[in-house]
């Protein structure tokens, strides 16, 4: 059984990963930070426009776990 300590964060749209990337490097070893999201990628509206207009650009969705790598599961 694992001693370390649960932190939730539910929804990992925009603000659920900035909240779980700042609650994980603040907290202790002692803490994990798990997100919950129905959806496996990430989307960024914001970047659509600039993806539809610029050519190559990066695409409009990540896989949820480069977005969050280091202590969020």
């Amino acid at each position: 059984m694992s001693e370390l300590k649960n932190v939730v964060v539910v929804g990992l749209g925009i603000g659920g990963v900035v909240v779980a990337k700042a609650l994980a490097a603040q907290l202790p070893k002692t803490h994990r930070v798990v997100g919950i999201s129905e959806n496996d990628f990430a989307y960024y509206p914001v970047a659509s426009l600039r993806a539809a207009t610029v050519p190559g650009e990066l695409p409009l969705t990540r896989d949820r776990k480069s977005v969050c790598r280091e202590r969020v599961w």
